[in-house]
Parts: C-alpha cells; sequence; structure tokens
C-alpha cells in the first residue's frame, strides 16, 4: 500500500477537469480542421474561376483586336485612298503585356511601323 501511495503522489495533482478541457480541445480541433478543409475548397474553386476568366478574357480580347484591325484597315484605305494598315501585337504570347503597333504604307510608298506603341490590356 505505501508503495501505490508513493508512486499516487509521484504522479502529481489530479485534474478532475481534465476530461471535459480533453472533449472541448477535441472540439474545437474539430471544427478549425473542417474550416481548414472548406478554405482549401474555396481556394481551389477561385484558382478554376481565375483561369476560366482568363480563357475568356482572352478569347474576348482576340475577337475584339481581330475586328478592330479589320475596320482599321477598312478605314485607313478608304481614308487615303490606298495604302496599307494593320495592327500588331508585339507579344501575342503574353497578352496582358502586349503592345500594339501600327504599320502602315500610304498610296506610293513603302511600309513604315508606326513610333509609338500603345500598350494593351486584356481587360
Amino acid at each position: 500500500m505505501n508503495r501505490l501511495r508513493a508512486q499516487l503522489r509521484r504522479m502529481g495533482a489530479i485534474n478532475p477537469e481534465a476530461q471535459q478541457e480533453y472533449r472541448s480541445v477535441k472540439e474545437r480541433h474539430s471544427f478549425l480542421t473542417a474550416q481548414l478543409e472548406d478554405l482549401h475548397k474555396a481556394e481551389a474553386d477561385l484558382h478554376q474561376v481565375i483561369e476560366e476568366l482568363d480563357e475568356l478574357t482572352r478569347r474576348e480580347f482576340i475577337k475584339t483586336f481581330d475586328a478592330v484591325a479589320e475596320q482599321f484597315h477598312s478605314i485607313f484605305h478608304r481614308l487615303f485612298g490606298g495604302g496599307a494598315a494593320r495592327l500588331v501585337l508585339t507579344d501575342p504570347d503574353n497578352l496582358t503585356e502586349t503592345g500594339i503597333d501600327i504599320e502602315a504604307r500610304l498610296p506610293g510608298r513603302r511600309e513604315q511601323g508606326s513610333a509609338c506603341s500603345q500598350a494593351a490590356s486584356a481587360v
């Protein structure tokens, strides 16, 4: 008996609230784990939406650019009574940072690139 009592004394004081504290901490851990999983899913969903928007924006930019370039060519030809002009993307592989060059040839002259490039935005 004395030996067992000595062992109990060495173990230290007993916390009667330990079981309740454990349940509370376990519940909190489960809640935070579920919240973390929700955040990871939301992050993945946002990345997917961003990719879809980037693709849509790219398609719409190219469609709009092509339409503007076609009209520019037509109007230039009518305005100057001939010649040729076209719009060219400076970096077609990087639409968010590309510029637009104007290449024009007046009637009876050779083609020249415009000195000013305008930055294009894919927005």
